[in-house]
């Protein structure tokens, strides 16, 4: 079945010298980063996995000789299907019937799948926001910014509720951060501290759980601003539409100078694009490229702006 992912994108500030160490239960050896991902479904039951970093871990995971880190705490285990518990299902194996609930990695991005056994809606994700902030990381420093972000992706029915009880497009980005006020958040999609909150449909009807997709790789976030308002006043000579887009987005620089467009994934990766100029406007084509959140960035000999493409096909 195919699922529209939402992605979450995090760019948490907080003070990492504060970050609390986790460990992974029943491992021998502790990696060198921890970051467990805690669950609770609707009727009250909790489970939680782990997410690791150690350099040294094995770069290939699945039902393969050799390819996990037991040393880790990384073990095949049969789970009881008759209650609610939560597992990496990029690392499963389905031949025995045995999956995976501790994932680490070397480096590059983590994580990787999540699947569900008997979950009910509505479903809460907590995380620590601190642990984004760890130097253990093996990403760059971009101070005050954090070392890390991550991105999760969900599929139908389950929808994100925000704070004030509306709902989340599930196909806009959702920002989490502890460094924009809730009207900010509103002009730029919606945001998160330390949470998720899911549901079914928009309704809060109970329903299944689908599975997500939790990744974590270096900070490619945009740049923080106290206020919506400061970007908007400082690059309000550009206009971007329409937004999401399907083939095709349009640039309008309604400044003098030129300007010159530059794709970004989520992930920070840049991508070569056709534009084409006529004038004060600017297309670039987007046929070719998968649905996604995209981060748009315009040079000028003005200004520098960034602005978040939604392409839906």
């Amino acid at each position: 079945m195919t699922k529209r992912l939402l992605i979450l994108v995090f760019t948490i500030t907080s003070l990492g010298a504060f970050a609390q160490t986790y460990t992974i239960p029943g491992a021998a050896q502790q990696p060198a980063w921890v970051f467990p991902i805690y669950f609770e479904e609707g009727p009250g039951l909790k489970d939680t996995i782990y997410l690791g970093y150690d350099p040294s871990a094995s770069p290939i995971h699945g039902p393969v000789l050799g390819s996990i880190d037991t040393v880790f705490g990384e073990n095949f285990e049969i789970i009881d299907t008759s209650k609610f518990k939560a597992f990496w299902s990029s690392c499963c194996d389905a031949i025995h019937d045995t999956v995976i609930r501790v994932d680490v990695d070397k480096g590059g991005y983590l994580g990787g799948s999540i699947s569900f056994t008997k979950g009910v809606l509505p479903l809460t994700v907590k995380w620590d926001k601190s642990l984004f902030y760890s130097a253990i990381l093996p990403y760059p420093d971009q101070s005050p910014a954090p070392y890390a972000e991550g991105n999760l992706g969900f599929g139908h029915p389950m929808h994100a509720l925000e704070a004030d009880s509306n709902c989340c497009n599930p196909l806009a980005p959702l920002l989490i951060t502890d460094t924009l006020s809730l009207s900010t958040c509103k002009d730029i999609g919606c945001c998160r501290v330390d949470s998720a909150y899911f549901i079914n449909y928009c309704t809060n009807q109970n329903g299944p759980i689908t599975g997500l997709l939790f990744t974590i790789g270096p900070w490619t976030g945009l740049e923080i601003f106290d206020d919506i308002e400061d970007l908007l006043d400082e690059h309000s000579q550009f206009q971007v539409f329409p937004n999401p887009a399907n083939l095709e987005v349009n640039i309008i620089n309604s400044g003098l100078g030129s300007m010159a467009p530059v794709l970004y994934s989520s992930y920070g990766q840049r991508i070569t694009t056709q534009v084409t100029v006529n004038g004060p406007k600017s297309t670039l084509y987007l046929g070719n490229l998968p649905p996604g959140v995209y981060i748009l960035e315009i040079n000028s000999n003005l200004a520098t702006s960034h602005h978040k493409i939604i392409i839906q096909h």
